[in-house]
């Protein structure tokens, strides 16, 4: 394999020593089939390194490793190492991270430092020591959890695993429930994370409500009975005493360390310190703003000592010859927070009390910090916490893996009008950083997420309109190809923060609600409405005023599933949380396009078709597809699609193939679909889109059966249709209810089309289709940049998810995948509803239900919907 380089951005004024990396690096097909065979180098030779792979080739060859590093670079500056391949004879052999797993405890030896870990109560350690000296007293920590009459919970560990054991780093990953005698409050995850010859950890650790929202009426406010007030969330240790000397704060990056000998001291964080800090996006379940005070404040006993706008505090506990340095990562973007000392030790509050209100954890949701402590470090040890390293790689490498799908070697002519609109959502007023200020999208439920300031166009309240966009078009898809063409930090940033706030806040963490909800991705805040209470959750009750109860409400829906963002962002992370995430909508599409297995399932699946089969009846054409030719089934393909990639199992395949026969077919009657009505139709593209995909899947697979060339000849079909009869949506502007930016924005799309319909075609089809998407590539910018409001969200979002295409082609016209058509008869369908297809399916739905249903399951339907929008 030819080498790559990989470049670590230190990007600080201060050095950076053999600081811990972490990054995912392609590979192209067939290169490397035994990480045992990788090695990273640099001006000096061999570097330690670990490997890990992901992902697989179908040939299975590694198609991405995860890679460790401890890189030492100057302030501002760069390192550069080199990964590449070697005999395995002439490797180095490292000693690793030593984890050794007892009946009642495991014991981590970094080299360093050896931590012990309880298996039943997560502490989180035992015991803590370096050189045989002890780092904590005995029982010197503990994490508490205290509910809203403060009676204190701890976590009771029920499944504890080594996750990830190598040369250097190890993680342990903890499960279980916060309990006190025979009661219990929430749920936790919590990964530690070790580091070879260091006295450094991480723990990411997530407090988790997986019990349902009861969301009456469809609605999904604060308050909810599903919610868990509780009033504070802690971790404390203990200093060995010979340790616990002096006291050592440092609040901000700028500011240096002082020194609290005597009593206790304490940093709290109310809000975020910004301009906006009192916004009405942190209202309560009383629809109140709890936040006292701009910024942090530093109190030593009762006595304010000092204060500030945005906290990056780092703690440390000891003397010259060695302490304790503890921090948080994301301080201030995460209020409200604290951290503090006492005679007794310190403490760190993911959820303080200090705060004025209980803090409210809604059902299903999760929230994830990172915690970060240096248990024989200096008091700078920690700094690199709060500006981390980015690692970059070439473009041109990630193109020629072939990893990330249409990415061109390079940027073409025809594209720096995009670069200059997308340079416009970095830096300026128009950037997501700038925007997130407008409505103070920070807070630990809000932090990471992007302002969607194209609902707030025409809006003359005298706050600005709090709408949150869920990650609409996958954003973090967007960043992540951004990044990567880019090689700039700051898309990296953007993609990172909102994978987490996604994984955590917008995805319903639930399997104790109607199955079509149950670990779905929330919805956007409706439409031009503000979020009052109902938060990243899209349906208010303060709506009410502007729609019927009786026709408002709902849930989580297919049409909003956004799944490549997670995949792209576990294998250039290893980040577990997002893998998880994408296993969890996978398996949400599943449930939402089976068929019911109960029989009021089945009964309430008949009453939503009773107005097609009315009409039919009525002598009417109506369609009969088993899903809709709409983003939600293209948004379900593609997550489906995803997921096999990511883990190679064949049923997400056969799925996604189920969802392509049921939304379409190579003989579709598409005038009788009504496409060219725009404000119904317009999705269509996405799931044409989606089923390109699915053909690059099958031809990486070498799988040119019935459903390749069934896909293939649908999409040539529509494709052919779309030549003769599409057109930019902006030149019918009176069929139109906002004739705005986003219509241009969405028309990229079709460029996207045409050239996976080139694709798949020879000779003059080829070029009738390149010549399409090229027309519609170059008009979406030109007709965009006419618009003051070029640079809200949506617009910006679908650029980065739909703009890649155009570049690849231009250096790839002509690409073409095998030719299928002709090779199947694909007889008729029935496209229309009949008396004897309705029979048909009341009597196959019927004879499955009986199958599968079970007395408990019809009651468990029906508790899931009552009182609720059934």
């Amino acid at each position: 394999m030819e080498r790559v380089s990989l470049t670590i951005h230190n990007r600080a004024g201060f050095p950076r020593r053999e600081e811990p990396v972490t990054t995912g690096v392609p590979l192209p097909r067939g290169a490397v089939r035994d990480s045992a065979c990788l090695v990273l180098t640099d001006a000096d030779g061999e570097k330690a390194a670990q490997f890990t792979p992901l992902c697989r080739w179908p040939d299975g060859s590694i198609k991405w490793v995860l890679v460790d590093l401890q890189a030492t670079v100057a302030g501002n500056s760069v390192y550069t190492c080199f990964l590449e391949t070697a005999d395995i004879k002439k490797r180095q052999q490292l000693q690793g991270i030593q984890v050794e797993e007892q009946a009642n405890a495991l014991i981590v030896d970094t080299g360093a430092t050896t931590f012990i870990l309880d298996k039943q109560r997560l502490l989180p350690f035992t015991a803590v020591s370096s050189n045989k000296s002890s780092m904590l007293r005995e029982g010197g920590s503990r994490i508490v959890l205290r509910d809203q009459e403060n009676k204190s919970f701890f976590p009771e560990i029920e499944d504890v695993s080594v996750e990830l054991s190598g040369a250097l780093r190890a993680t342990i990953k903890a499960e279980g429930t916060f309990k006190a005698e025979n009661a219990w409050l929430l749920r936790f995850i919590a990964r530690l994370h070790f580091f070879k010859n260091k006295s450094l950890t991480r723990i990411d650790f997530t407090l988790w409500n997986r019990g349902a929202a009861r969301h009456a009426g469809g609605l999904w406010d604060l308050g909810d009975p599903g919610s868990v007030l509780f009033r504070e969330l802690s971790f404390g240790f203990a200093p060995a005493e010979d340790r616990a000397t002096a006291k050592r704060l440092r609040a901000e990056e700028e500011s240096g360390f002082t020194d609290y000998a005597d009593g206790e001291i304490l940093l709290y964080q109310d809000s975020s310190g910004g301009e906006n800090w009192k916004s009405s996006n942190h209202v309560n379940r009383n629809g109140e703003v709890p936040i006292r005070f701009r910024g942090y404040k530093v109190y030593q006993g009762e006595t304010v000592t000092g204060e500030g706008l945005r906290a990056t505090p780092i703690l440390y506990v000891g003397d010259s010859s060695g302490g304790i340095a503890a921090t948080i990562a994301n301080f201030w973007q995460n209020f409200p927070k604290a951290i503090g000392a006492g005679k007794d030790g310190f403490s760190l509050y993911l959820f303080p009390p200090q705060f004025a209100d209980l803090h409210e954890l809604q059902g299903g949701e999760k929230k994830t910090h990172s915690i970060y402590l240096d248990f024989d470090g200096d008091p700078e040890s920690l700094s690199f916490v709060h500006q981390p390293l980015i690692c970059t790689l070439p473009r041109e490498w990630y193109a020629r893996t072939e990893t990330v799908p249409y990415l061109s070697r390079s940027a073409v002519k025809e594209d720096q009008p995009y670069d200059e609109l997308l340079a416009s959502a970095l830096t300026g007023e128009q950037s997501f950083f700038a925007k997130r200020e407008i409505i103070d999208e920070y807070g630990w439920r809000n932090f990471g997420e992007v302002y969607a300031d194209h609902e707030a166009v025409g809006h003359e309240g005298k706050t600005p309109l709090v709408s949150h966009y869920n990650n609409q078009y996958d954003q973090v898809y967007g960043f992540f190809r951004e990044f990567i063409a880019s090689s700039d930090g700051a898309w990296f940033q953007l993609m990172n923060e909102l994978a987490h706030h996604v994984a955590d806040i917008d995805i319903y963490h639930t399997c104790q609600d109607r199955s079509e909800y149950n670990n779905g991705l929330h919805w956007h805040t409706n439409h031009y409405l503000d979020a009052a209470t109902c938060t990243h959750r899209s349906l208010s009750k303060a709506h009410l005023a502007r729609y019927d109860a009786r026709f408002y409400g709902g849930g989580p829906g297919l049409e909003h599933c956004y799944a490549s963002g997670f995949m792209y962002h576990y294998f250039l992370t290893g980040e577990e949380a997002s893998r998880e995430a994408l296993l969890a909508l996978a398996d949400w599409v599943i449930n939402c396009i089976s068929e019911p297995d109960t029989v009021l399932g089945l009964l309430y699946r008949i009453k939503s078709l009773l107005p097609q089969w009315k009409q039919a009846l009525a002598g009417n054409k109506t369609r009969a597809d088993r899903f809709p030719l709409t983003r939600g089934s293209g948004n379900a393909i593609s997550a489906l699609l995803d997921t096999y990639a990511l883990i190679s199992d064949k049923l997400y395949l056969r799925k996604a193939e189920e969802i392509v026969r049921g939304c379409i077919h190579p003989h579709d009657d598409i005038d009788s679909r009504d496409l060219l009505n725009a404000e119904t139709g317009w999705s269509y593209n996405v799931c044409l889109q989606a089923i390109g995909k699915y053909l690059d899947v099958k031809i990486s697979l070498n799988e040119l059966d019935y459903m390749y060339a069934y896909a293939q000849e649908s999409l040539l079909h529509y494709a052919e249709w779309m030549l003769e009869h599409e057109y930019p949506y902006l030149e019918k502007p009176d069929i139109l209810e906002f004739p705005n930016e986003t219509w241009p924005a969405q028309d990229l799309r079709k460029s996207c089309v045409f050239y996976f319909a080139a694709k798949h075609s020879l000779g003059d089809r080829k070029r009738r289709f390149l010549d399409k998407a090229e027309f519609f590539h170059n008009y979406v910018i030109s007709k965009l940049n006419e618009f003051e409001t070029r640079s809200l969200a949506r617009p910006i979002a679908l650029l980065m998810q739909n703009r890649w295409m155009h570049a690849y082609f231009s250096q790839y016209p002509d690409e073409t995948a095998p030719i299928c058509t002709g090779k199947y008869d694909f007889s008729s369908r029935s496209e229309f509803w009949s008396i004897k297809a309705m029979m048909q399916k009341i009597a196959s739905g019927f004879v499955y239900a009986l199958k599968k249903t079970s007395f408990e399951k019809e009651r468990y339907w029906l508790r899931c919907r009552k009182g609720r929008h059934v």
